[in-house]
């Protein structure tokens, strides 16, 4: 009986647990304190843009090969053959959510994701 007694607290206990929510990557970007510090990015894939926490909820990023067509909406091209060349501003330099930011990518396929 007194098997049965825990059994049942245990129980109570489970079900009056707050369920979880998840939250979306949009929410974890409004609850960051911004500016954040711009992650370094030269040498990796135009892709590392979306692994990367701070760099996935930047708003105004434009990345342009070097003779200046856009890297990142050509369907031409295939982002993942992209690296990053360079980046303006500077890694580690605070930034807003909405500041633009200028990447330059040359065509790699072996760059690191």
């Amino acid at each position: 009986m007194k098997i049965l007694g825990v059994a049942a607290v245990v129980v109570a206990a489970i079900s009056c647990a707050p369920t979880a929510t998840a939250i979306t990557g949009e929410e974890m970007c409004q609850a960051m304190h911004w500016p954040m510090p711009l992650p370094a990015t030269t040498g990796w894939a135009l892709t590392h843009l979306d692994s990367d926490s701070i760099l996935s909820c930047l708003n105004n990023v434009v990345a342009t090969a070097p003779d200046g067509h856009d890297v990142m909406n050509d369907p031409a091209n295939s982002v993942y053959a992209w690296k990053i060349a360079t980046m303006s501003p500077a890694a580690g330099t605070m930034v807003t959510r909405d500041q633009k930011i200028s990447l330059t990518g040359v065509n790699d396929p072996n760059a690191p994701g």
